[in-house]
Parts: C-alpha cells; structure tokens; sequence
C-alpha cells in the first residue's frame, strides 16, 4: 500500500518539469554562414566612361549655408516708440509677457543676451501700448549687457528681413 501512494509523488516533480520546458528547440543544428561570391573581373575587361556614374547634382539652394547679407545696424533706440504690433512684427511673440498694469514686460531671448521691452499706454483714447523703455542683460553673468552685440543678436534670430521693418 505504501509503495502505490509514493508512486505519484515520485512522478510529480517528472511531470511538472515537463509543464515547465521551454519553447525552444533541442536540436543541434548548427547554421552554416552565408556565402558570398563576387564576380571576378579579368583584366580583358574593359569598362565603357558611360558605365561610371554621372557626377552628383549640385545641393539645393536651400541646403546651401547662404551668406548673411551685411545690412546696417539700426541703434537700439530705435525700439523706443514701437507698438506692440510693430515690436511683434519684428521679433514675433515674446518668450515672457509680464503684465503690471498699466504696464506689460515682453522678453525676448537669444543665447548670448535678453531683451526685455516696457510697454506703456499712450495718452490718446484708444490706449495703444508703446515701448518706453529697455533693457538688455547677459544671459551668462546676469549682468546688463552691451547693447550692440546684444541687439545685433537679437536681428540676427529674426534674419535680415525682419530686422528692415525696423527702419
């Protein structure tokens, strides 16, 4: 009687190991590599000029890294007096818009310097906001920065068409 109930409980651990196997093959098959051949070419063989590739095209002119026509540099003060529709003609929506009424505070960002432009409402009826004051401070010491360098950067991120509404 024993030895028909220790019967089972040999054969558990056998037939749960075989739930268990794999998915994958137990076969040895070993893949051989591809082989591949290339023509031979004799030396009485000769290649026709019309054979060899023609030369590349030329890159599109849009590819092409195009020279940066020289325009001149308008001074900063130039700014002061610009609507906010002017300003955002020129240099499109700000990275920050502050708005302290009556005032509104627009940056505006290139890697070496921040404009920043104070807008006030004009004294006529319709309350047009118009710059009346700015500033421009390094982006790497947190310092005010030399306006020349800072606003020729700043026409340079819009390009050289922009920057001609200006005037």
């Amino acid at each position: 009687m024993m030895l028909k109930a220790s019967i089972p409980v040999i054969l558990l651990p056998l037939v749960l190991g075989a739930c268990g196997a794999t998915t994958q093959s137990a076969s040895n098959t070993v893949e051989k590599p591809a082989v591949v051949s290339a023509p031979l070419v004799t030396p009485e063989k000769t290649i026709s000029l019309a054979a060899l590739p023609k030369k590349p095209e030329p890159l599109p002119k849009v590819l092409e890294k195009e020279a940066v026509p020289s325009i001149p540099l308008p001074s900063v003060g130039v700014l002061r007096g610009k609507s906010t529709a002017e300003i955002e003609a020129v240099f499109g929506k700000p990275v920050l818009l502050r708005k302290d009424k009556p005032a509104q505070v627009w940056q505006y960002l290139t890697s070496k310097c921040a404009l920043h432009l104070v807008f006030y409402p004009e004294d006529d009826a319709n309350g047009t906001l118009r710059v009346k004051y700015f500033s421009m401070n390094d982006r790497d010491v947190g310092q005010k920065a030399d306006s020349k360098p800072c606003f020729k950067s700043q026409l340079n991120r819009v390009g050289v068409s922009q920057a001609k509404i200006l005037g």
